[in-house]
């Protein structure tokens, strides 16, 4: 059992006491207990029940308030994580470690992009011909290079570093270890089954879907996403071709609105895939929120990533082969896609503030609307001002569950998946990933801790696929072999003086650069282990603490009723030797421990032992 010290405000004074159970704890048990005699879910859909959702706590909300979600906090990206794990859970907090981690890596990048500009200012002299026919411009093919290669290993680094970082949290909060627990996670709301024999022992009536019914489910699930992503492609098609058939009619512009079309198609059917990805992941009957949220969060990545890479794919790689590249752009392609880079990360920028505007002002809209109606009931005599309380005012906030959670996920992957597929055709975009990353981190503290619903603090675990950040870890390792084989693509193909050898001699190259770049990533991913050398010593003491408890435990079975007298400084004695070998320093376990009625005769400062 893991003793939580109490933790202090700005003040020094004690903000919650020393205790067995955080609050997240709590929260998980009340809602175990509840949902076994009552059916939450099913009520609210039988209209007995409006809501039920954990409570905001005032002290800590608004200490995480005032030192962490302010927008003026904007340039600074430590944040207090244990702080926030204590109030949201691991599922969250883990979500702000990957952005302030990413954060202060992309910083790296921009120094690196630096230093690939500072060599093409020394060797051109020009700034003007640097900033805008480099950053922002489509020449200097072999500065793009060396770019390419500076953002594919950068990239490896901070995937290795933050899998090592993300086991370091784990074992800081102790959800390193096998999840033994019987608690109940998350049930998921959209799940309904009538209730039948289980087929493991058909004496229990179990809820859960059979192995047939969630195989089925699966296969039309994936059928209906693979279609989805058909139409999508056929969409980018219809528009650039419609695009192509404009420029060649004498009307230049007819790239620029295609593009434009592009970027409000991503947007539009993004919206038409929330909807239906829900209809197609209820096929798979997920009994838990996080396994429903995972597969959905899989999907939608997939779905993103047809959905705004195609268009780039095709200008890149295709374009210049079917439609023939744009007359209005002096590099062609190349420069018809530094223009939709640009266009991108301005979307993106904006969609980000629309994140904090549109959730908070909801919230003041209900309240003003509960307001005039309170007014109309009360008559004229009633007072003009009415505040409403911090209880209340939650109910008239949005909910924040996984839906909400995988949209702040791709609003961070895929700026970050143009920058490191694309990056080399606007080496600037760096600089705009940093500002979007840093914006959203604010945005997201805002809007959890003055707009939404406090969330239910789901518990991640080390053993789920992709270790404790789920899915999202799967599709950063996606992300850096899909990294490699397009700037590997793009340079072979587009940069100068490849892309006018013959074809044999291009792949020749193609594959070659890949596998170098695969074994450099192989072994930046070696060199970094996944647990550092301090976690794993911590978890080979926390092992022994395990095996020595058990130990200490059958010992005492049947001395617990003869402690008091004479017999209490040989078990005390007995436990400081047993327990010597395994003390700690540094860890934030407690690591020592007694026989519960000891503390009637004295008290221990480090040990204590569980009761059967």
């Amino acid at each position: 059992l893991r003793l939580y010290l109490p933790e202090s405000s700005d003040g020094g004074e004690e903000v919650e006491k020393t205790n067995y159970l955080r609050k997240v704890d709590r929260i998980r048990l009340l809602y175990d207990r509840v949902t076994d005699i009552i059916d939450c879910n099913a009520m609210r859909r039988w209209l007995l029940l409006k809501d039920f959702y954990p409570l905001h706590g005032y002290d800590a909300l608004f200490w995480l308030r005032k030192n962490w979600a302010r927008m003026k906090w904007f340039y600074q990206f430590n944040q207090p994580i244990d702080r926030v794990h204590t109030y949201f859970g691991s599922e969250i907090t883990l979500y702000f470690v990957f952005l302030g981690m990413l954060c202060k890596y992309t910083m790296g990048l921009i120094v690196a992009t630096m230093g690939v500009t500072g060599f093409v200012f020394v060797h051109t002299g020009s700034v003007h011909d640097t900033i805008y026919n480099f950053l922002l411009g489509s020449r200097y093919h072999y500065a793009r290079m060396a770019q390419a290669v500076i953002t594919v290993l950068w990239f490896q680094l901070f995937v290795s570093r933050l899998r090592q970082k993300i086991n370091w949290y784990m074992n800081q909060w102790g959800d390193d270890c096998a999840d033994t627990s019987d608690v109940k996670k998350l049930e998921n709301e959209r799940f309904s089954a009538p209730a039948k024999p289980s087929e493991v022992d058909e004496s229990v009536l179990s809820y859960e879907a059979t192995i047939s019914q969630r195989r089925r489910g699966a296969l039309l699930s994936s059928l209906g996403t693979f279609a989805f992503i058909v139409f999508t492609i056929c969409c980018v098609s219809c528009i650039f071709s419609v695009g192509a058939a404009l420029d060649k009619s004498g009307r230049s512009w007819g790239f620029s609105v295609a593009g434009y079309a592009v970027s409000v198609q991503i947007k539009v059917l993004k919206y038409v895939w929330d909807y239906l990805s829900l209809k197609l992941v209820d096929l798979e009957l997920h009994q838990y929120a996080s396994n429903f949220n995972s597969s959905r969060a899989l999907k939608t990545f997939l779905f993103s990533a047809i959905n705004a890479f195609s268009a780039f794919f095709y200008v890149g790689f295709a374009m210049q082969w079917t439609e023939g590249c744009p007359s209005d752009y002096p590099d062609g392609c190349w420069g018809y896609l530094c223009h939709e880079m640009v266009i991108i990360f301005a979307t993106y920028g904006i969609f980000t503030l629309y994140d904090i505007l549109v959730p908070y002002g909801m919230l003041r809209y209900r309240i003003h609307k509960e307001n005039v109606e309170r007014k109309k009931t009360e008559g004229p005599g009633a007072p003009t001002e009415f505040t409403m309380s911090f209880l209340e005012a939650q109910a008239k906030m949005d909910e924040y569950g996984g839906a909400e959670q995988i949209e702040d996920y791709c609003q961070i992957v895929m700026p970050l998946a143009f920058v490191l597929m694309f990056g080399i055709t606007l080496p600037f975009c760096s600089v705009l990933s940093l500002l979007c990353f840093g914006l959203q981190l604010r945005a997201d503290a805002f809007k959890l801790t003055r707009a939404t619903k406090r969330p239910f603090p789901s518990r991640c675990t080390t053993e789920q696929r992709g270790g404790a950040l789920g899915v999202w870890m799967v599709v950063l390792q996606m992300l850096t072999y899909m990294a490699t084989v397009t700037n590997c693509a793009l340079i072979v193909f587009n940069l100068e003086p490849f892309k006018d050898w013959d074809l044999t001699n291009q792949l020749v190259l193609f594959y070659t650069s890949v596998l170098v770049a695969v074994v450099l990533q192989i072994a930046i991913h070696n060199l970094i282990p996944e647990v550092s050398a301090d976690v794993a010593l911590a978890r080979r003491r926390h092992e022994r603490q395990r095996h020595v408890i058990a130990t200490l435990a059958h010992k005492c079975k049947g001395q617990v009723g003869q402690i008091a007298g004479s017999g209490v400084a040989d078990i005390r004695e007995q436990l400081k030797t047993a327990m010597q070998p395994v003390e700690l320093k540094g860890s934030h376990h407690i690591e020592l421990y007694t026989v519960p009625k000891l503390e009637q005769t004295g008290k221990f400062s480090k040990y204590f032992i569980l009761p059967e």
